[in-house]
This record gives structure tokens, sequence and C-alpha cells, in this order.
């Protein structure tokens, strides 16, 4: 009776740990796939709400539009409105491109500049609402403007998805892209040839010693537009990302490539490994370059 009674208690027990097991991992399947939906729906609900949003200019200027004609109001009463609809249109544009845009910086100072002119406007408009001077509609149009427009800019300006004009203002570190601190073993522009020791030669980029096997990290959101998975050429391995502004940042001498030709990558992906491929090549490093428009330009100006 006493080993079946230990028996009964033991097959109780393992059945109580399958049941826990079973519920911890559902519950993290579904918190994974609650965070893939709402990254997701991140992109989607800006859009939605700018899309409704044009919609609602689209249909008082059409109003307007009608009312000139019949002589009733100014031509020039619907500018503003078009001026806030092209605007809107630039913003969409820039999520569903952030990587061929070339005035993200222009556009990002218009837009604070909007937002801060925006709640001086609503903080008049308040008073005059309180004294029954404007109606409440007036009043809630450009409250929902504002809220829109402010959740754009916080939007646009998310770190995880931060173009590169925005992130060299804040500055990056080889931290960022190495997992930690290295200093640069061999700085941008002429130097003596390294494996000659003669004569000068032109440094593309800068050369972080780190040991091999080390991640690669891409420090901001890109698409991979070059790879070279063999060791013949003087870069060995290499992978290029092009980012947005007309910068491109390229990693040389890699050991072993992490990604494919046409992916993107988020920011702190790894996209390879440190290594010592290519014939110009003294031991295992990083050589990184960063290009503006197709031209090497020194990375120290934007390291930190």
């Amino acid at each position: 009776m006493n080993n079946f009674s230990s028996l009964l208690k033991y097959n109780k027990l393992v059945l109580f740990l399958f049941i826990l097991c079973f519920f911890t991992l559902t519950t993290t399947s579904l918190i994974g796939k609650s965070q893939v939906t709402q990254i997701k729906f991140k992109d989607d609900k800006i859009l939605e709400l700018i899309d409704l949003r044009k919609k609602e200019l689209n249909s008082k200027i059409s109003n307007l539009n009608d009312l000139h004609k019949e002589g009733l109001v100014s031509i020039n009463q619907a500018d503003y409105l078009k001026s806030e609809l092209k605007e809107l249109q630039q913003f969409e544009f820039i999520i569903k491109n952030p990587f061929t845009v070339s005035y993200m910086g222009t556009l990002q100072d218009k837009l604070e500049k909007s937002v801060e002119s925006m709640k001086e406007e609503l903080k008049l408009k308040e008073d005059l609402w309180v004294e029954g001077l404007i109606s409440t509609r007036d009043l809630r149009n450009l409250e929902e403007k504002a809220s829109l427009y402010n959740y754009i800019l916080s939007f646009l300006t998310d770190e995880s998805r931060m173009p590169f004009f925005l992130l060299q203002k804040k500055g990056f570190s080889s931290k960022d892209i190495l997992g930690k601190y290295y200093p640069i073993s061999s700085p941008f522009g002429f130097r003596k040839d390294p494996i000659s020791g003669n004569g000068k030669q032109f440094h593309s980029g800068v050369d972080f010693k780190a040991n091999s096997g080390t991640p690669i990290r891409a420090p901001f959101i890109g698409k991979v537009v070059k790879v070279i998975n063999g060791s013949n050429s003087g870069g060995g391995r290499q992978i290029k990302l092009k980012h947005a502004e007309g910068f491109e940042t390229v990693y040389m001498h890699l050991s072993k490539l992490k990604v494919k030709y046409g992916q993107i990558v988020q920011v702190g992906e790894i996209i390879g490994y440190v290594g010592n491929s290519g014939y110009r090549v003294t031991g295992p490093h990083l050589h990184f370059e960063i290009r503006l428009n197709g031209i090497s330009v020194n990375p120290a100006k934007y390291l930190k």
C-alpha cells in the first residue's frame, strides 16, 4: 500500500511538472508572437494614421474647391491644407523607403519646428476656445494634427530604425559594431604599405584589431548591397551595407558571413565575424569604411 501511495504521488508530481513545462513553453511562444506582431503593427499603425489624415485633408480640400467655384471662399484657403498633405506624403515615403531618402535631415528639422509651432498655436487656440471665439471642431483639428506630427517625429527618430544621418549626430563607437570597445589600430589616410613596409598607401577606412571570430554587428539599419564570400581579393570576405542619406558602410577581412545580398539588417544584428581573409592582411582585424555618395570618408569623424 505504501509503495502504491508513493507511486501515485510520484505520478502526480510528474504530471504537474509536465503541465508546468507545457504552460511555460506555450506562454513564451505567445509572448514571442505578440512582440513580433507589435513590431510589425508599429509600421502599419503609423501608415494607417497618415492615410486617414490624408483622406480627411483631401475631403476638406475638395469641399473648399467646390466653395471656391461658387465664389464663397478664396482659392488660398486650401493652401494650408495642401501644405500639410504634401508633408504627410513625404513622411509616408520615408517610412516606406528608409534607404533611399536624401532629405531626411531637412525634413526632420522641419517636423520638429512644426511640432513646436503647433504647441504654441494650441495654447493660443485653447484660450480662444475658452472665450468662445473658436469652435470645438477647430481646436480638435489642431490637436489631432499636433498629436499625429509628434507621433511621426517619435517614430522617425526611433533608434531601432534611425537613419544614418540622425545616428551620426549622436556618434557611435566600435562597441556598437564589435560588442566592446576597440581602439583604432590603423587610421584613415596615407600610411606605409603594411605588406611591403615601403612607400605610401592610402587606407580608405580604419582597422580595429579584434580577435578572429568576434561577431560583427550592424551599427544601424541597412540593406546588404554587396557580398564577397571569397578570400582571393585584397579585402577578403566582405560586406557592404546601404543606409539613408547616401551613406554606406563596408566590412572587410571577415572569416565568415551571416547575411545575403538584398537582406535588410536591423541595429545590432550579426552580419559576420572578424577574420584575416584576403591577401592584403597581416593578422585578424576588421577593416571598417564609411562611404558618402560612393566616396570614402574618415570614420573617425563619426566615431565617439
